[in-house]
């Protein structure tokens, strides 16, 4: 009699568990398909308090507050492009705080220290004279602790090659240097994913386009 109410009782407890789950795996689903479709300030904006109503409700689960960071660096780099570096900035602060969240729940989690590489590089765009060398140094270091993390992780190399990519040459950088991480980044987006339509997968456009470039500048070289 007792191991029935125990049993009884472990599936009144996992129960709504499982509900809830399923419930948050929805809600985030529909925010990532909005983020996906999202065009402009407004819309970011919008997707970025989606995340962190998700995050606020399920504080446990570390992707709501790495996609809030996530596009709240997307919001500091369209207006990086448009030239307001301080409100750039108050983003890139705020996609720390969130990702700080993240980093609390899963500390060794690949995608995170390489999300963390991304936030560091922007720290570098209000001044890239005075921050440069601070912040590049922090950014390769938390790409290369991406990649001890998660060595199939195609971020984390794409984001490597592209810090390599925009540093000049007479530093060690340049598109020929940053060849092989993109390369690298590139076969890792052909052949790796966990299968899970929830975690991040983004950043392929943007390494092929980058890998293009690096090829075509390596062919100008030689020619």
């Amino acid at each position: 009699m007792k191991k029935m109410i125990l049993i009884v009782s472990m599936f009144t407890f996992t129960f709504p568990a499982i509900s809830q789950q399923t419930k948050y795996e929805k809600t985030l689903s529909q925010a990532l398909a909005k983020l996906e479709d999202a065009e402009g300030r407004e819309a970011l904006a919008e997707a970025a308090n989606t995340f962190e109503r998700i995050g606020n409700a399920m504080p446990g689960e570390w992707l709501p507050f790495y996609y809030h960071a996530f596009t709240n660096m997307r919001l500091a780099m369209a207006l990086m492009e448009e030239g307001q570096m301080g409100e750039c900035q108050a983003y890139v602060s705020k996609a720390q705080e969130s990702l700080d969240k993240a980093m609390a729940i899963e500390e060794e989690n690949s995608e995170i220290w390489a999300l963390q590489g991304l936030i560091f590089q922007g720290r570098i765009w209000e001044d890239p004279q005075a921050r440069g060398a601070e912040f590049s140094m922090k950014s390769h270091q938390a790409l290369d602790k991406a990649i001890s993390i998660g060595p199939e992780n195609p971020r984390a190399y794409y984001l490597k090659g592209q810090n390599v990519f925009f540093t000049p040459s007479f530093y060690g950088g340049g598109p020929e240097a940053a060849l092989p991480l993109l390369e690298k980044a590139e076969n890792l987006f052909e052949t790796s994913g966990s299968g899970n339509a929830l975690e991040p997968n983004w950043g392929r456009e943007t390494n092929r386009e980058l890998l293009n470039r690096a090829r075509a500048a390596k062919s100008e070289e030689k020619n």
